[in-house]
Formats: structure tokens, C-alpha cells, sequence
């Protein structure tokens, strides 16, 4: 499952609207301590994600090898998936298993665990904004912890935006997760995805704050924003105090 012998973030190309950038452009300061995680809604909608997140696996490799020292470890990388398992990726060094994090589809819950796993760099698959209630606390501990969040939709190679090429090892690996994720994605949608992984993928950066409202699109808001009822009850969350910690995103009622 490891890919540090052969991935060389050099080998992949990068572009903004056309015009050749580096791996430093796109995650700029990129330490071996930052957490990269991908949130994906559709079966295998991922894997337009995969040159990126695997960019960023060679260069946690090429930083822990300039150091001189012996090493074992994988990149603290996620791949959060909405309602239910939308594809595998040990292949890509999402790994071990628990790093496949599977959420209800319920805005605060999906950015809870973003927030708990201490995401720094965030691949957010596209869906139309909208408004929920949130938690303050949760919608700010995102806001001061997301260094960069970026946008993608499988398959769209439109004009404009960044596009990143993954090298042709990286490729090799993309297909390899693709083939092991048949079954939890259909046949077609898996050679749809073989097809593409040699093609420019396009992201758009974006802000934290429209990060929250894509992600308030992905599901209906529980009104008890996480909290169990037996919680609420021992700890005397009436109204009143619940009021406070309230946060209206969008077009929220």
C-alpha cells in the first residue's frame, strides 16, 4: 500500500487557467503534519480528487526522506463519504481502514468530522450551496483550521480553474483503487474512471465559507445538531442556551 518509492510530486503537471504552476502553488507550505481529506457524495466521484491527494502523499514522502532519518508511517489522509461507502482507497494510501470515514448525510455531522480528524487541506466534490443550522463552534473550528478547500466534479475537464495530471504512477495506482472499488461502484462507473485518470483533473479553489454552504447541500440538518437526547436532558440545553450557539448558514430559515 505504499507509495513513496515511486511518487514524485515533480512528475505530475499543474495548471491555473492555462498557465504552468508548481505543487507549492496549488498547497502552498505543505508540511508532513498537515491532513488532507477528500469528501465525496457520488460513487467513485472521488477518484477526480486522486492526482491531488496523491501529489501531496509524494511530497509527505519527499519531506520525510530530506530529513535523513529512518521512517515508517502513512499521511494522516482521509476520504469522507456521505451516507455510505462511495469507492476504496488503500491503494491510494488512505490507509488503514479507519481513514475511510463513512458520515450520516447531515451538514453538521459531515463537518464534525472534518473537524475531528483535524483536516488542513480539504477536496470537496461539487454540489449546489445552500442553508442549514449549524453549530457556532463547528462552523468556526472549520474556519480556523482549513488552510485550503478546493471544489471538483468527476469528469469535468472544462476551461478555467486548476487542473492537475497525475504522473503515470500515480495513474497506475488510481486504477488499481478504481478496480477494487467494483461492486461498491458499478461496472460502468468504473471504467468511466479508468477512462479519466489519465486526463487533466479541474478543482476551483474556493473559500471555507462557500465550503460550508456546499457541504449544507448535501443533506437536511438535524435539529439536534448532534446532540443525544439524553445529552440535551442531563446538561439542560433548553432554548435559551441553545439559541447562542446557533448559526444560521445561507438561506437557512
Amino acid at each position: 500500500m505504499h507509495t513513496s518509492t515511486t511518487m514524485k510530486t515533480p512528475e505530475f503537471d499543474y495548471s491555473s487557467n492555462g498557465a504552468p504552476i508548481t505543487f507549492d502553488d496549488v498547497l502552498p507550505d505543505f508540511r508532513t503534519n498537515d491532513r488532507v481529506g477528500i469528501l465525496t457524495h457520488t460513487p467513485g466521484g472521488s477518484f477526480a480528487a486522486a492526482p491531488l491527494l496523491l501529489a501531496a502523499i509524494g511530497r509527505f514522502y519527499e519531506l520525510l526522506i530530506a530529513t535523513g532519518e529512518d521512517f515508517y508511517a502513512y499521511p494522516d489522509f482521509y476520504v469522507f463519504h456521505v451516507d455510505r461507502l462511495r469507492g476504496h482507497h488503500g491503494k491510494i494510501d488512505v490507509w488503514p481502514q479507519h481513514k475511510e470515514v463513512v458520515v450520516d448525510a447531515d451538514p453538521e455531522s459531515i463537518l464534525e468530522a472534518i473537524n475531528d480528524r483535524g483536516i488542513t487541506r480539504l477536496l470537496l466534490e461539487a454540489a449546489p450551496p445552500a442553508g442549514a443550522t449549524l453549530l457556532r463552534e463547528t462552523v468556526t473550528a472549520a474556519e480556523s483550521r482549513l488552510r485550503d478547500v478546493f471544489t471538483f466534479v468527476s469528469g469535468d475537464q472544462a476551461a478555467g480553474g486548476l487542473h492537475i495530471t497525475a504522473s503515470s504512477a500515480a495513474q497506475a495506482f488510481i486504477i488499481d483503487a478504481i478496480e477494487v472499488s467494483r461492486g461498491v461502484i458499478d461496472d460502468a462507473t468504473a471504467e468511466r474512471c479508468i477512462g479519466a485518470a489519465s486526463a487533466p483533473q479541474r478543482l476551483q479553489r474556493i473559500t471555507t465559507t462557500e465550503a460550508v454552504r456546499v457541504i449544507c447541500g448535501l443533506g437536511e440538518a438535524s435539529p439536534a445538531l448532534g446532540f443525544s437526547a439524553d445529552y440535551i436532558s442531563r446538561h439542560g440545553l433548553d432554548e435559551t442556551v441553545m439559541a447562542q450557539h446557533r448559526l444560521k448558514i445561507g438561506g437557512s430559515p
